[in-house]
């Protein structure tokens, strides 16, 4: 069953966000490097990093199992980008040299990768005759 990850769009798609995360969390203040980031950080790699695990294994319950785990992952990331905007418009920090629009647009790339999750396990479900 094991097939390579890059046949999977949404795993192109998690990798670009991982990389945008990582853009992005180089210019939060360096008192969050060890906090906040780190768990923004960590969020997104393991989005394509569970898809590609997923793929290496034997069994279609297995990879479906690995799609939700990245979904998982998917949905902290969101709130945790939800939580640094709340605390960008608190005031508790600023994120220096980016763009005002840089965070908006993490966050739409995180909830196209959601989209594409959501319809890959329903595709998995529905292979599976589980609800």
């Amino acid at each position: 069953m094991a097939k390579d990850p890059s046949e999977l769009l949404v795993y192109g798609k998690a990798r670009e966000l991982a990389k945008s995360v990582y853009w992005l969390t180089h210019h939060f203040p360096p008192e969050e490097k060890f906090e906040l980031t780190k768990q923004i950080r960590r969020s997104a790699s393991s989005v394509p990093s569970n898809l590609a695990e997923g793929c290496s294994r034997t069994t279609q319950r297995d990879l479906a199992r690995f799609v939700e785990i990245a979904l998982g992952s998917a949905m902290e990331l969101e709130c945790q980008l939800g939580m640094a905007g709340d605390f960008i418009e608190m005031g508790i920090f600023t994120i220096q040299k980016l763009d005002a629009e840089e965070l908006p647009r993490v966050v739409n790339q995180v909830r196209e990768v959601i989209k594409m999750l959501n319809a890959l396990r329903r595709y998995w479900q529905q292979r599976q005759g589980v609800e």
